[in-house]
């Protein structure tokens, strides 16, 4: 299981800005975006693998009024070295169905640190300057989000304004083999598909 936890801000002085939230409002949705932590579950089986949003925490102190599901399904083909994505309305019948070898062109740096009692490494994507720690320990090329084919599981990246870190592991003797989605007619990239999401439209010039 990972961890999400967001590091953006919605800003009331933007002049391209529709929002129509006084300063107050606006001090209160970044509260939510920074302090709500999402959780998702990559599970892993054989050369496949999958993740899915689990559930999100919100301080006992903020109220929302419920949200628009934005969030993708990842699917992995580690064989193929294919990247699936489906689900979620920001997708809205369209998919990702693509080679996941260019958007992990890793640099791996000589350095050591200790994650949750892990020994970790560190490693630098190239294109996006995103920042991955993994661990040896569990030889699993994998991790949260399109990141994988480091020599070792990720445990803790940050990328798009955003920190992922595995705070928990489950074994399940009993998993069900993963179903790929099938193919979708209406394919989008996976750069599209980012350039499309609200909280990412940051990252969409590192594709154009």
């Amino acid at each position: 299981e990972y961890t999400v936890t967001k590091n953006a801000k919605v800003d009331i002085k933007n002049k391209n800005s529709n929002l129509p939230f006084t300063a107050a409002q606006v001090d209160k949705i970044n509260r939510v975006i920074n302090e709500t932590k999402e959780i998702f579950k990559l599970s892993v089986i054989k050369d496949k693998s999958s993740y899915k949003f689990s559930e999100s925490r919100t301080p006992s102190d903020i109220k929302t009024q419920g949200t628009i599901s934005l969030i993708a399904d990842y699917y992995k083909d580690h064989k193929l070295k294919k990247l699936f994505l489906t689900g979620g309305n920001n997708l809205m019948n369209k998919c990702v169905d693509e080679s996941y070898k260019d958007l992990n062109n890793w640099e791996l740096v000589d350095f050591d640190t200790i994650i949750y009692n892990l020994p970790c490494k560190k490693a630098v994507e190239k294109s996006t300057k995103s920042i991955a720690y993994y661990t040896k320990l569990i030889l699993v090329a994998d991790g949260p989000e399109h990141f994988a084919d480091l020599p070792g599981l990720i445990v803790l990246i940050k990328s798009f304004k955003k920190t992922i870190k595995l705070t928990n592991i489950i074994k399940e003797v009993n998993s069900n083999l993963l179903k790929l989605p099938n193919d979708c007619k209406n394919k989008i990239s996976f750069w599209k598909y980012y350039d499309e999401h609200d909280a990412s439209k940051d990252i969409g010039n590192f594709k154009k």
